[in-house]
């Protein structure tokens, strides 16, 4: 009997061992989020950089912004030529997926994602990233014909869109909203591309999608995305010479 308590005990005790041992392995191997400002650099325009200060928004995140200038290296970023591009202590990063992600990854709620539900993010950030080409497409190349084209364009991502949003909540089925939200919001606020084809094509998403209406309605109104709504300059701006006429 007495050898049978000692067994528990030696179990019980290499069972806590082991797993002070795991937590310590990984406190130990755990990457070290770097430290300090985050900066990115991009247009003061919505395009592939308005999702990213969403998300900031959303997660409380302070990001200190500005174009760079004609001595800025790009290529240390990963980037030839384009934007938007993050700086985070040692770390340089540029393609707006990359740093979507990065930031999202500092959002403690956002973090914690399982795999399932952060793939579904992707898949948001990812449709927002199409849909924007295609009216990236016609604004910059062709806004004439964007009564014809950007009707066709969006409509046919827009009821895809709409089939996989819920009638109430969010996305992911959460208290608040995700990057999926915040990506839907985008393709409805944001004005370069997107409200600029909608002006130009005369065309009103919230027409044949209202799910997706309603879902950008509720997200508007989360804290952290009122305020940064209420005093972004970059959402609202356009760069297109037929705006200033």
């Amino acid at each position: 009997m007495q050898l049978d308590k000692l067994d528990a005990l030696s179990v019980g005790a290499g069972v806590a061992l082991s797993a002070a041992a795991v937590m310590a392995y990984k406190a130990i191997t755990a990457p070290k989020t770097p430290s300090g400002k985050l900066y990115f650099y991009y247009f003061p325009i919505a395009g592939r950089g308005e999702l990213s200060r969403l998300i900031a928004a959303a997660g409380g995140l302070e990001i200190e912004e500005s174009k760079p200038g004609s001595d800025f290296n790009k290529a240390e970023y990963g980037s030839p030529s384009g934007m938007p591009l993050l700086c985070h202590g040692d770390l340089k990063i540029s393609q707006s997926s990359a740093v979507q992600k990065y930031l999202s990854s500092l959002v403690p709620r956002f973090a914690a994602l399982s795999p399932a539900q952060q793939a579904t993010e992707d898949m948001f950030a990812c449709i927002k990233e199409d849909v924007l080409k295609g009216c990236a497409q016609v604004v910059f190349g062709g806004i004439a014909n964007a009564p014809t084209e950007i009707p066709k364009h969006c409509d046919k991502w827009f009821d895809v869109v709409e089939g996989l949003l819920p009638a109430e909540g969010f996305i992911l089925g959460l208290g608040y909203p995700t990057v999926s939200d915040l990506a839907v919001l985008n393709m409805a606020r944001g004005y370069m591309p997107f409200g600029a084809s909608y002006k130009h094509g005369k065309y009103n998403y919230a027409l044949k999608h209202p799910k997706m209406a309603a879902l950008v309605e509720r997200t508007a109104a989360t804290p952290g995305i009122k305020e940064y709504l209420a005093s972004s300059k970059s959402l609202t701006l356009s760069f297109l010479d037929v705006d200033k006429k």
